[in-house]
């Protein structure tokens, strides 16, 4: 798996490892959060890349709904806001495969992470494009854990994870279906 893992990055751009384990103290919506980063990279040519790694099976992040689900690379991007990340990216280490998956401002800086191709975009509108889609992220998240912090966190199963998931016995899933909605009718 080791073995894969370094095939898979010897594919990488060139890069140095610029952080390991990183501890650090996040303000998030005015909770503090104490983290741990798995890796950071500095990215030659600029930037860094923020990755972390996972034992399951790869799946895509999902910050593009209303709420944001999988924040934990968005707050490792909060707090090093003083960086400029160019990658954030969960690395899957399962024993069939090595797997990339997150997002980045430009194409190629990990292998399997999309992003902007530098011969259809000048770099200085994929940096506008990148900081905003950032800055709504970061956004998200702060909404997210002020709802958290003001004790709004609803059980809201995703059903893409729950038609995987071998735990059904012990989710409120089918609970909440048939619970009254606000309107005294059934979910």
């Amino acid at each position: 798996l080791i073995e894969r893992l370094l095939e898979t990055e010897r594919d990488r751009a060139p890069f140095r490892i610029a952080a390991l384990e990183a501890r650090r103290e996040v303000t998030i919506a005015g909770g503090r959060f104490d983290v741990r980063i798995d890796r950071i990279d500095a990215i030659e040519g600029g930037g860094a890349a923020i990755l972390d790694y996972k034992s399951g099976e790869p799946r895509p992040l999902r910050w593009t709904d209303e709420r944001v689900r999988d924040p934990q690379l968005l707050a490792y991007l909060l707090a090093e806001r003083g960086r400029d990340v160019q990658v954030l990216a969960n690395v899957s280490l399962t024993s069939e495969r090595v797997k990339f998956t997150g997002h980045a401002a430009r194409d190629r800086l990990v292998p399997g992470v999309k992003g902007e191709r530098v011969d259809k975009i000048p770099a200085e509108e994929i940096d506008v494009l990148w900081a905003a889609e950032t800055a709504a992220w970061i956004a998200a998240l702060q909404a997210l854990a002020s709802d958290y912090l003001a004790g709004r966190a609803p059980v809201e199963p995703a059903s893409d994870i729950c038609r995987r998931c071998d735990l059904t016995i012990l989710c409120r899933r089918l609970e909440l279906a048939h619970e009254p909605d606000e309107e005294g009718g059934h979910g």
